[in-house]
């Protein structure tokens, strides 16, 4: 009888420790929840953004003006700027389901600079100190050809980002205005 009892005893313990317990790792996992959003929601908001400001035609070539933002605390170094043009397929089924390929312009030339209206190019041991990015920095692109109504994708890998980041528009305008609309999708990795 006595055995039974100290079973029961123990056994009401053991439940009442596991139910404290059970209550416990619901508050934690509610919290920890809570902080991740919160970090989420940080790294969004301090992520780099690139912009298409404007472009002018030249003699053979299109310099076209991007604006790097860094709303981080942390700065970024610039590892690199890539340009591409989205090439229509010659499929019809391919253009209908919404395949897209793109082309790296090899002969785009980028350079950073103080002066939005600098059109000459520079280079590397002129402008390298403006390859760190505390805020924003303006980006100059200059590609061959002229103006069209192609999309470019002009992809910029930083030291914070290798995936990089990128931009896709048209640069048939001269100045592009304000938008009305902006929406981002994220995808969880």
């Amino acid at each position: 009888m006595e055995i039974q009892l100290i079973n029961t005893i123990l056994s009401t313990i053991s439940l009442v420790i596991s139910v404290f317990l059970l209550v416990i790792h619901f508050k934690n996992r509610k919290i920890a929840l809570k902080g991740y959003l919160i970090n989420r929601q940080v790294y969004r908001s301090s992520e780099a953004d690139l912009m298409f400001i404007s472009s002018s035609q030249q003699e053979g070539s299109v310099n076209i003006n991007l604006c790097f933002y860094n709303p981080s605390s942390v700065a970024a170094l610039i590892k690199s700027l890539t340009v591409y043009k989205k090439v229509e397929s010659g499929c019809k089924i391919l253009r209908f389901i919404g395949v897209e390929k793109w082309i790296i312009i090899h002969q785009a030339k980028w350079w950073p600079t103080e002066n939005p209206r600098c059109e000459v190019p520079k280079k590397l041991e002129d402008e390298y100190r403006k390859l760190y990015v505390s805020e924003l920095v303006d980006l100059k692109v200059n590609i061959p050809g002229v103006i069209d109504r192609a999309e470019y994708k002009f992809q910029i890998k930083t030291n914070h980002n290798p995936d990089g980041y990128s931009h896709i528009s048209t640069i048939n305008s001269i100045s592009s205005g304000f938008p009305h609309q902006y929406k981002q999708w994220y995808r969880e990795k």
